[in-house]
């Protein structure tokens, strides 16, 4: 997304309270969403979490967002929120194997190997060929 395209979306969010147009909501949460992804990317946490928040508060339940919010989180070592936010987001697509793999990220964080390796584990048997999983699941076994 362009910036101009990205300021404009945002502006429109704003005028509107954080509510998109009812015809355009999707369009305008995945426009959103990606370019709280790209400040996310770049180290911008604050852009990324208040782009997530707005987001959250046009559709709570929006999952991507949930689980980007709950890394950011994980991120800036706010734990229990982490975990709260990686877990409504696995509530809402329970098949969401990144999610479980951060999940398993933040728990190992949290020193709760177990849980740790439950999670790493659910990753891997939703997508076996996850490397990042496989990986962390040995290192949670090996700690």
């Amino acid at each position: 997304m362009k910036r101009s395209e990205r300021r404009r979306t945002q502006k429109a969010i704003r005028k509107n309270g954080g509510q998109t147009a009812p015809g355009a909501r999707e369009l305008d949460i995945l426009a959103v969403l990606k370019a709280a992804m790209q400040h996310h990317s770049a180290g911008r946490l604050g852009d990324a979490e208040g782009l997530y928040r707005q987001i959250l508060h046009a559709e709570p339940n929006q999952t991507d967002a949930l689980h980007l919010l709950g890394v950011l989180a994980m991120q800036a070592g706010e734990l229990d929120t982490a975990e709260t936010l990686i877990g409504e987001a696995i509530k809402t697509n329970p098949d969401f194997a990144d999610a479980h793999n951060n999940l398993g990220l933040t728990l190992q964080r949290m020193a709760r190997p177990a849980d740790a390796e439950a999670a790493f584990r659910r990753a891997l048997d939703l997508v076996p060929e996850n490397a990042l999983a496989g990986l962390n699941l040995a290192n949670v076994q090996m700690e």
